[in-house]
């Protein structure tokens, strides 16, 4: 698995709104791969400044093209992305799963 860590460039909020609708259709076209997303950073004024996904593959080249098709990538409002390879443990997902 991977987790993906996702900066968004400063002041792109409105590309956010105008393609939040198909960034969520984005990941439920992608829902065997994306485990799970959530907004990873606040700005001051509480709006989403990056985001997380863990994707679930051991295939670093399939993790980066799933993030560069998101529609959030595309249109300019993420600035970078890290991915970090998760092996989870036994107690990891009992702990995932509780």
């Amino acid at each position: 698995m991977y987790i993906a860590h996702f900066d968004d460039h400063p002041a792109t909020h409105h590309i956010r709104r105008a393609h939040q609708a198909a960034h969520s259709a984005y990941l439920a076209a992608n829902a065997a791969l994306i485990a799970g997303e959530v907004v990873r950073f606040v700005d001051d004024l509480g709006r989403p400044v990056g985001g997380m996904w863990l994707i679930n593959t051991d295939d670093r080249a399939t993790a980066l093209k799933l993030c560069h098709g998101d529609p959030f990538w595309i249109h300019g409002l993420r600035k970078d992305v890290t991915l970090v390879a998760w092996r989870p443990t036994p107690y990891d997902l009992r702990v995932a799963h509780a």
